[in-house]
């Protein structure tokens, strides 16, 4: 799975789509990983994308809506609904998507090798 499931706006939107689709097993735990953005309160997963309308700086929030958020691409724009925390519970994307954007892709070392 692509970088343990964080989404990267800066690719396509619809791979994007795809990995959530392909992640996404309803109402059950997914045993592989789930696809998750970047949130001034931690990871938030996110358990279905639609493609929207909007262009802007890949990684920026468009708009904030009930409970979906929509979120710039480089080829376009997704928004992003049935939000969770780690553990399951829905979030309300307002309370933890206040800066404009999502957070930046982590990324990790290989560990050094002694």
């Amino acid at each position: 799975m692509p970088d343990g499931g964080q989404i990267d706006p800066s690719g396509s939107a619809a791979d994007t789509q795809r990995l959530i689709r392909a992640l996404d097993h309803g109402g059950y735990d997914n045993p592989v990983g789930s696809a998750w953005v970047l949130s001034q309160a931690g990871p938030v997963r996110v358990g279905a994308a639609e493609f929207a309308q909007g262009k802007a700086v890949p990684g920026t929030i468009l708009e904030v809506r009930g409970d979906s958020l929509t979120v710039a691409f480089a080829d376009g724009a997704l928004t992003f609904s049935r939000l969770t925390d780690p553990m399951g519970n829905a979030i309300d994307p307002k309370d933890v998507f206040a800066g404009g954007a999502i957070g930046a892709p982590v990324v990790t070392s290989p560990a050094p090798c002694n």
